[in-house]
């Protein structure tokens, strides 16, 4: 790909609808990241099914906004937007060293969909990121499980790589009796490589304005400008906070636990 940006940068804030020209669903044939998530799909697997039988506790309904709380859909994050979650990674060294052999890599996550669990349409928060979801357990196939993303649907597959732009509206179900279990692993679009810390500041940023709305729904009515403003600013601090822990080693997980990050 071209080291010009095919597009501007966008943020989901405001019902600004995403109108831009990414694909729905990427072809992953020539990505680094799908030749190393699928060679080392077994030792992955093992891990995980591992804690999935000993530690399943350690997983969490997944925050989506305004009140929202999908109880099927269920996820641990090793990595989000490049803050990073020590104690959970620890559970799971086979991914984290596999992870480590991947450029880009910003988001690290084991996604759980129970049975019959269908997760409401939602948004993701940019175009600038590639998510790759990894088969992991897969208990069926189109229709009765599946991913919608725009205007196209397709199926995981286990032991291979799915990847969409989260950008585009999108939803999943499981119709089946068992669960589906994926590794999301997000990557910078190699595009927008030199705004690494822009693009997940303001992913963080978004997730925090996010939070606020939901805790607070009178927030939702701040004009339209203002929250652009707002995301700016609070944008700038997350990325003072990335670039400590990626530059000086200082981990500073502890201050944003608290934090629920909409992927």
């Amino acid at each position: 790909m071209s080291s010009k940006a095919i597009e501007p940068i966008y943020f989901y804030l405001t019902g600004n609808w995403y109108k831009g020209k990414m694909p729905n669903f990427y072809d992953v044939s020539g990505f680094e990241s799908t030749k190393i998530l699928e060679e080392n799909y077994l030792q992955i697997k093992e891990e995980i099914n591992h804690f999935y039988e000993t530690d399943q506790q350690s997983l969490k309904p997944n925050f989506t906004p305004y009140k929202y709380l999908e109880e099927g859909w269920r996820t641990i994050n090793l990595h989000a937007f490049m803050l990073k979650y020590p104690k959970n990674i620890k559970k799971f060294p086979v991914i984290e060293s596999v992870i480590n052999k991947i450029p880009n890599v910003v988001t690290v996550q084991v996604a759980v969909l129970n049975p019959q669990t269908r997760v409401k349409a939602h948004f993701g928060d940019t175009n600038a990121i590639i998510r790759n979801h990894l088969g992991v357990i897969v208990p069926g196939v189109y229709p009765e499980l599946g991913f919608r993303n725009g205007t196209k649907e397709k199926c995981w597959e286990e032991g291979k790589v799915l990847a969409i732009c989260i950008a585009h509206r999108h939803y999943v179900w499981n119709y089946t009796n068992q669960k589906r279990i994926i590794l999301l692993v997000d990557t910078i679009h190699p595009d927008y490589l030199r705004y690494k810390y822009l693009i997940c500041g303001g992913l963080l940023a978004a997730s925090a304005l996010k939070l606020i709305a939901t805790r607070y729904p009178v927030t939702k009515k701040t004009p339209h400008w203002m929250v652009r403003a707002l995301h700016k600013i609070v944008a700038s601090v997350f990325v003072v906070i990335l670039v400590i822990q990626e530059k000086l080693g200082i981990n500073l997980s502890t201050i944003t636990d608290k934090l629920k990050v909409e992927l």
